[in-house]
């Protein structure tokens, strides 16, 4: 599907405010409800935007994320570690193909605080059957803000074809930003107050949260006319949002904005210039999605966007760094799994660690 320039406003809004009502989008662009509702219906028809998922508040649910590098010698052994292991371990939180220093995967799961020995023993059991070559855990800094950007619709020039961004602009600023680590918000835990209808409703959050309450109710299979737990439902979603939801992202398709690219820089560099990115990135946002994450050597860069932007990335990552490790990113294979409801256990208000054993992920 073409993207009309009259969209534009809509997709923008809808970024800014992914739960919001058709009617407060109506308000915003100036057009009618039904031609909000009918251009939506459209786009999600052409796959210009398809859902809006939900990024946790770990802290709250006390899990981390752990970014991994998986080598692996053969797309054979690649396409059985994407279909078996990635979908049967309980914790998955996103995968795709790389190419560079190596092939294989970059992955990341979303564990339960101080499991990660689990996870090791896993992948090193996968290495020692030759099911992968190696692995490489990245030593992300405790306790430091990750940043994240999103793609800028409002840079996406439509009638060209192109993205409008002054990159020597933007890196021209770097050094008048604070070389002051930004540290994360630490967040209570809620555990102690979240029960199995929770945890299926954040389940149903990560996997695509712009739905009605009616439509959540249907893929959990519950019974819309039973006195009271629409109500319960309402009650339940409202305090998830506010309390262990720190984002929701639209995913959009990429080749509808000419973004066929995704890069991932494993960068070593002094501790003040990784701090001035982190703080940079954080005050003046690029139009592009990325994760930033800042390392023991230096920071970890994933960055979705047209190969043409990323020769400008290049050459300041060129101007910064001391030694890249680079790869370049499938995006063909991206898949995010939304949290597993099957992993909490209700009566310990806790996480399985067992389903994270090596004999329950691989039994038939």
């Amino acid at each position: 599907m073409t993207i009309e320039e009259r969209d534009l406003p809509l997709l923008i809004s809808l970024q800014e405010n992914p739960l919001a009502s058709a009617s407060t989008l109506a308000k915003a662009v100036n057009l009618s409800v039904p031609t909000v509702i009918s251009r939506l219906e459209l786009l999600r028809k052409g796959i210009v935007y398809y859902k809006v998922s939900a990024d946790l508040l770990l802290d709250t649910l006390e899990l981390e994320i752990v970014d991994i590098l998986i080598e692996i010698e053969s797309l054979a052994k690649l396409t059985y570690f994407e279909k078996e292991i990635c979908y049967k371990h309980p914790y998955t939180l996103f995968r795709i193909r790389c190419f560079g220093n190596f092939f294989g995967l970059y992955t990341q799961f979303r564990i339960p605080i101080k499991s990660k020995e689990w996870l090791v023993d896993f992948l090193e059991h996968l290495k020692k059957n030759k099911t992968i070559q190696n692995f490489t855990i990245i030593n992300v800094l405790k306790d430091t803000m990750p940043i994240y950007t999103t793609t800028n619709l409002a840079n996406w020039e439509p009638n060209l074809m192109r993205w409008n961004f002054d990159w020597d602009n933007w890196f021209s600023k770097l050094d008048t930003n604070s070389s002051t680590l930004l540290k994360s918000k630490k967040e209570n835990s809620l555990l102690n107050k979240i029960d199995d209808l929770d945890i299926a409703l954040l389940q149903e959050l990560t996997i695509n949260a712009r739905r009605k309450n009616t439509e959540i109710m249907e893929s959990l299979k519950l019974d819309k006319k039973t006195v009271g737990l629409p109500q319960k439902i309402s009650r339940k979603l409202q305090f998830l949002i506010k309390k262990t939801i720190a984002q929701f992202r639209v995913s959009l398709q990429w080749e509808t904005f000419e973004i066929f690219n995704s890069f991932l820089m494993n960068c070593d560099c002094e501790k003040k210039t990784s701090n001035r990115l982190q703080n940079h990135l954080s005050n003046n946002p690029i139009p592009f999605e990325s994760t930033f994450k800042l390392t023991e050597k230096g920071f970890l860069w994933y960055v979705r966007c047209p190969a043409s932007h990323f020769s400008n990335i290049s050459e300041i990552i060129w101007r910064i760094c001391k030694k890249v490790d680079f790869y370049y990113l499938d995006y063909k294979s991206t898949l995010y799994y939304g949290l597993w409801k099957g992993v909490f256990d209700s009566s310990k208000h806790n996480w399985s660690i067992d389903m994270m054993k090596k004999e329950k992920i691989l039994e038939k």
